[in-house]
């Protein structure tokens, strides 16, 4: 509604913030109201100055994000915006000008204050507003005026409910970019800054459970400064907000270090997925490191098995080395001394910093454990030694080695594992060619050069800047995002947004990096680099829903918290019941088994509850799942924000579709045109009505424009223009005074239709079309009758998403007999007509108010506040950015198949992670018992703690492994019959609202 305002430039909308930022020299009363017809509250808001400096030498978003380091160092800085293509940096706040400009000659870049542009941007208004608002009128380009418009988050009296509490937002794709080319990553970067002091990304490697993540977010939450902090295990990530006076990112870094984790801060210009300890490189790496110090320990650990358990006892002779120690209990403890303290040193490093910060993690457990074997057998050595009596034998010092060899072993495999849980996310990596082709100014084909081809040189991707032109040969990988401006041909876009055909790309269309060119060559001018683009933005997506976990994850952490104590406690409470029961002989006909003395026994049974107990498996068994889930929906075109996000899709019970755009192909076309008033030809009334939606973003008044310039009608721009959101517009044509919509919106003014006109319009309205009525000078004009199409698929993924149990509405603006027509051709029992975007809410709400699980799907900006307002908003991929960034679920394409394909798949992952659950705790329930010597005394059965000590490494392998399981996902297929077959019954029963 604020671009469609006349002398509107550029805007700017800020969900979370509550605000928006125009470009331009629109009347502000003008932009005010816009918005309070779409249903909200605004008011022109005001706050501290901005400085604009232009800035040379600038490259690439690390250069932006060094100007905007030094410039937020200055005193009196309140916010930045750096922006690399126009080359300028704006700043809120008090700072001096000329202390602006030397912090930034001194990072190695040329600046000078832009003339004229600190009362251009915050003087001609009264300045932006404070906080996230005066970010965003920093935003605008110095050259253009900026208005700040504070839009409240209470909607106007009949709106819906304001979006529900903690709906993030932080990793919305905004698709396609702004039109003032800035950066929305920067403008995110801008408000975490401002409204928490600033924020950090940080690597952590070495997490190996979830003790390990909490005892990470405890350590940071307690650093001074700190507001939060979320930790991700399998992201190995921490992303902290805090203030910049009291704490920096490399102490928090310093922080974690303490820990004995290692600790990296990530820079804001690489990406998550190929910088940090979650990109390949890392992965393989760690891999590489789990299975060399495995090798290592099995060069020792295999004579000491073989010494302890194949050769007999006397196989060295059975002479001693020394009265009570057997030479081979003396060649045991040399060849285990190097595993318990080189191979397993990291164990107890982990362990004491653990400890020392008041945490327990498995480490704790595994050093517990070898350790115990070890001085167990020292000890029983040494009294053997000191009294020259028999019993060096009896050492297990066997169980020490094996013990770390086989916990060596499942961390290799799973790490192994876990690297295969980012395969999905990774490939996404390796899309983008490390170079590209870049043609000098001028050697375009047809402007000047041959064809292109001899001119164009070979750069690295990270050299290219917006603006310049790259040539794509045909069976090329596209390096960025951009708009083709010479050539034609076919890109295959399936592995960005799922898209199974090529999609025919001409001059003037958009491509996405990483995407393939398939038939003829292409010259792309850059539009966007590094992580603005589609592909970056994608990978964020994704790596950042590993940060938000779903409320199962919580069951795990409350055990994981007290879990390492009770194992102690319950080990200690084994090894004292079996001593005391054999010491006093209260089991006389128990079978010792070559095992002599009742402490021996006592001892191994206290050892292996020690080891066999598993908080990893418990830790892993939600993180993985989801880092899977969110990698198969990301291969499909289907971007979950978080795990949260998962488990709300799995319990949908109700799903609510848009209409236009959503349902249909919004391919709106003008069928007819019906002058009413004396005098009005069919052409005026097109003309009238094409030069009324001529500044519309609405598809229906995009249609209705464009065929009045294709019949040659002369379209002029209107004044005073004011659009009411799922009603229609008012505004002046030349001398007239048009109003343009729905017979509500026409009914409000006092134009209402006649019992001839409504017999017109009718039989239209039935078979699916839309009409939009127009009036002149208060008087009925006409009315223009435009079709659409259902999408081909509709009907199929309607029908689906019955089978799975889920109920269906249609929520729409448009007249209840077009909707009624539409709801009978997909065999839809429930429906809304001629509702307002706050009345769309209000039916979630309403839903929700009954138990229903809401899902909305939608792709305007009418659907903005339904989808905050839903458990689950989904968003389709060619909607607007307010859409995509209010949506929990993004679907890069415009299939509806996603819809049925998220939902499914969402319930397919909680599925995984409940058997994750049932497995991690099943093992342990077995375990555990098994260790203790339960079934000992009655059949013989026992586990020594060499073999716990590998079921408790196998645990967590077969966990990860569970969750590797979802890559065979494989989405439903969509049933063969249509809903437009049903009969006439389907009507009859239809819920019906207006």
């Amino acid at each position: 509604v604020l671009s469609a305002v006349a002398g509107v430039e550029g805007v700017v909308v800020d969900l979370k913030g509550s605000c928006a930022v125009v470009t331009g020299s629109a009347d502000e009363a003008a932009l005010v109201a816009a918005v309070e017809g779409a249903g909200f509250r605004a008011r022109v808001a005001g706050g501290p100055p901005t400085t604009t400096l232009s800035v040379e030498g600038m490259m690439c978003s690390h250069c932006t994000g060094k100007v905007e380091q030094v410039l937020s160092a200055v005193a009196g800085v309140e916010g930045v915006v750096v922006d690399l293509k126009g080359s300028c940096a704006v700043v809120t706040g008090s700072a001096d000008e000329a202390a602006l400009v030397e912090a930034v000659v001194d990072a190695g870049f040329k600046a000078a204050l832009a003339s004229g542009a600190a009362d251009e941007a915050g003087g001609a208004r009264g300045g932006a507003p404070e906080g996230r608002g005066g970010a965003l009128a920093a935003e605008a380009p110095a050259s253009l005026e900026a208005v700040a418009v504070e839009i409240s988050a209470s909607p106007l009296p009949g709106s819906p409910i304001p979006p529900k509490a903690g709906k993030d937002s932080s990793a919305a794709l905004l698709l396609p970019r702004s039109a003032l080319g800035t950066s929305p990553a920067r403008s995110k970067q801008t408000k975490k800054a401002e409204e928490s002091g600033g924020s950090v990304t940080l690597g952590v490697g070495g997490m190996t459970c979830d003790s390990c993540r909490t005892g990470v977010e405890r350590c940071l939450a307690a650093q001074p400064g700190v507001t939060s902090a979320a930790v991700s295990l399998m992201g190995r990530r921490a992303l902290v907000s805090f203030d910049p006076s009291l704490v920096s990112p490399a102490k928090l870094a310093e922080a974690v270090q303490s820990l004995g984790f290692d600790a990296t801060v990530i820079d804001d210009g690489e990406s998550p997925l190929s910088a940090g300890p979650l990109s390949s490189s890392a992965l393989s790496r760690e891999a590489l490191s789990w299975r060399r110090q495995f090798l290592g320990s099995l060069v020792f650990s295999v004579p000491v098995f073989v010494i302890a358990m194949a050769l007999p006892v006397d196989t060295f002779g059975g002479g001693e080395a020394l009265p009570g120690l057997p030479w081979r209990t003396l060649l045991l403890w040399l060849l285990v001394t190097p595993v318990q303290f080189g191979f397993g040193c990291q164990f107890y490093r982990r362990a004491f910093r653990a400890l020392s910060h008041g945490s327990s993690n498995m480490d704790v457990l595994v050093a517990l454990g070898s350790s115990a074997a070890y001085g167990y057998s020292v000890v029983t050595v040494a009294v053997a030694v000191s009294y020259g009596e028999e019993g060096g034998g009896q050492a297990c010092f066997e169980t020490a080695s094996m013990l770390i060899t086989f916990i060596l072993l499942g961390k290799y495999l799973e790490a192994s594992a876990k690297r295969k849980t980012s395969e999905a996310l990774s490939k996404l990596v390796s899309l983008v060619p490390p170079t590209a082709l870049l043609c000098p100014p001028g050697s375009l084909p047809g402007a000047g050069g041959d064809d292109g081809d001899e001119a164009a040189r070979s750069v690295p991707v990270a050299d290219l800047r917006t603006g310049d032109v790259v040539q794509v040969p045909p069976g090329a990988q596209l390096p960025v995002d951009g708009e083709v401006v010479h050539g034609s041909s076919e890109v295959n876009e399936h592995m960005v947004t799922g898209e199974p055909v090529p999609v025919p790309k001409a001059e003037g269309a958009q491509v996405i990096g990483g995407t393939l060119n398939c038939s003829g060559a292409l010259w792309v001018r850059v539009g966007a680099v590094g992580n603005e683009t589609v592909l970056a933005k994608i990978m964020k997506v994704v790596s950042d829903a590993q940060m938000r976990r779903p409320d199962v994850q919580a069951f795990a952490d409350r055990i994981s918290s007290v879990f390492v104590p009770a194992v102690v406690a319950l080990a200690l409470l084994t090894w004292a019941s079996w001593a005391a029961l054999l010491s006093l002989e209260l089991l006389p006909d128990l079978s010792m088994h070559g095992w002599h003395r009742a402490s021996s026994l006592a001892f191994m049974f206290g050892c292996a509850v020690l080891v066999i107990a598993c908080p990893c498996a418990m830790g892993l068994a939600t993180p993985t799942a989801v880092m899977v889930g969110t990698g198969v929906g990301a291969e499909r075109g289907i971007l979950f924000k978080g795990g949260d996000v998962l488990e709300a899709a799995s319990r949908v019970t109700a799903v609510v579709f848009d209409k236009t755009g959503t349902l249909t192909s919004c391919k709106l076309r003008v069928v007819d045109a019906a002058p009413w008033l004396p005098g009005l030809t069919r052409a005026q009334l097109l003309e009238l009505a094409g030069s009324a939606e001529s500044a519309s973003e609405h598809p229906i008044g995009k249609a209705i424009a464009a065929h009045a310039r294709a019949q040659g009608l002369r379209v002029a721009a209107p004044e005073c223009y004011r659009a009411c959101a799922g009603y229609g517009l008012t505004c002046r044509v030349g001398a007239s005074e048009v109003l343009l919509g729905n017979r509500e919106w026409l009914g409000r003014h006092g134009v209402s239709l006649s019992a001839a006109q409504e017999a017109q319009v009718a039989p239209l309205e039935a078979e699916g079309k839309t009409i939009v009525l127009a009036a002149r000078d208060g008087q009925l004009a006409g009315a223009v009758t435009l079709a659409d199409t259902l999408k081909p698929e509709a009907a199929a993924v309607l029908s689906q998403l019955r089978e799975m149990g889920v109920q269906l509405w249609i929520c729409s603006g448009d007249n209840e007999r077009t909707v009624r027509h539409l709801a009978q051709q997909l065999g839809v029992a429930n429906f809304t007509a001629c509702v307002s975007p706050s009345g769309k809410a209000e039916k979630v709400a309403a839903l929700q108010a009954v138990g229903e699980v809401v899902a909305m799907v939608g792709d305007g900006i009418n659907d903005a506040p339904a989808l905050a307002q839903a458990d689950l908003g989904v968003a389709i991929g060619g909607g607007t950015d307010v859409a995509i960034e209010t949506a929990d679920v993004v679907l890069l394409n415009s299939d509806l198949g996603g819809v049925a394909v998220a939902l499914h798949l969402a319930r397919a992952v909680m599925r995984r992670i409940r058997l994750n659950f049932v497995w991690a705790f099943g093992y342990n329930i077995v375990g555990l018992p098994l260790a203790a010597g339960l079934f000992y005394p009655a059949y013989q059965i026992h586990l020594p703690p060499m073999f716990a000590g590998a079921a408790m490494a196998l645990s967590s392998v077969s966990v990860v492994c569970s969750s590797l399981l979802l890559r065979c996902y494989r989405p439903p297929k969509l049933p063969r019959h249509c809903a437009a077959q049903l009969d006439g019954a389907a009507s009859t029963r239809a819920s019906v609202e207006v």
